[in-house]
């Protein structure tokens, strides 16, 4: 790409960002939410108000970084949007853990939904659910079940098992 086609699309990401950025707190998740799916590379900064952490109700102003690359011809990529890391490396349906690795399943299902049906608030069972794995463990919670006492307990019985087999 010669440095003319560079200076275009720089000057194009800053009409996006510039656009789309809130800097209101209120909105500040739109900022977050920008779609760069279809685009294969991109890489940019931006000005606006960001969340301190994920969740966090606490705002600072400042440049946020933005990287995407898609691998060509495939969903796989590699995304950074101001604190946000999203990696997505698994494009294949036919993906298999083992035979060396075991793969285990905690989900989170929030109500009383029975599977197929039901999601953890961000997450539908069909999404989470994988055939390849030794065992799936289903746990009545929200997203972040990682403190409910029965993760707890099902991430002891599978360090358990683990070590019983290395032993």
């Amino acid at each position: 790409m010669n440095k003319t086609k560079r200076v275009r699309a720089l000057i194009l990401v800053a009409a996006i960002v510039g656009s789309a950025a809130p800097l209101n707190p209120a909105n500040a998740g739109g900022f977050i939410d920008l779609n760069f799916e279809n685009v294969p590379t991109i890489i940019g900064l931006g000005v606006g108000i960001l969340p301190d952490y994920s969740g966090s109700d606490d705002y600072t102003y400042g440049v946020a970084p933005f990287f995407r690359y898609t691998f060509q011809g495939q969903e796989r990529y590699v995304q950074l949007l101001a604190n946000e890391l999203t990696v997505n490396l698994l494009d294949n349906d036919m993906f298999h853990v083992g035979p060396l690795i075991t793969g285990h399943s905690i989900i989170a299902i929030d109500g009383n939904d029975t599977p197929p049906a039901g999601d953890d608030g961000v997450v539908k069972y069909t999404s989470a659910h994988v055939d390849y794995v030794e065992s799936e463990f289903i746990v009545r919670s929200g997203h972040s079940c990682q403190s409910h006492p029965l993760v707890i307990e099902e991430v002891r019985r599978i360090l358990l098992e683990h070590l019983h087999h290395g032993a």
